[in-house]
């Protein structure tokens, strides 16, 4: 993609399935409503943020990390609905249809956004 450091990629509102590794760099994600995806993000000294219109309505969200000093310190934002776990959290509503897993390695700033 030439010289760029930044690049921006447009994905359809159907169904998707994606893992997304993420080194050095930063991942964003709206999630739209009434969708069925299936993300999986590995991610280290990066940037990730989701953000969400209905609560993240329909889906089951688990992060972990293998540092727990990282997750006792680091910059991770998440909705007080959200239930913390020992190596980071998780949250499910409804049908559970999306499903986003993510797990962290290295220093990774995570901001979940209603």
């Amino acid at each position: 993609m030439g010289n760029s450091s930044y690049v921006q990629l447009h994905i359809p509102n159907i169904k998707c399935n994606m893992d997304v590794n993420v080194l050095d760099g930063s991942f964003s994600y709206d999630l739209p409503e009434n969708c069925i995806d299936a993300i999986n993000v590995t991610s280290k000294d990066s940037s990730i943020e989701f953000t969400s219109k209905n609560q993240y309505k329909n889906s089951t969200i688990s992060l972990s990390a293998t540092d727990k000093e990282f997750l006792k310190y680091g910059l991770i934002n998440y909705p007080d609905y959200f239930t913390k776990m020992n190596k980071g959290f998780e949250y499910k509503n409804g049908t559970r249809k999306n499903q986003i897993d993510i797990s962290l390695t290295g220093f990774t700033n995570v901001d979940f956004r209603d």
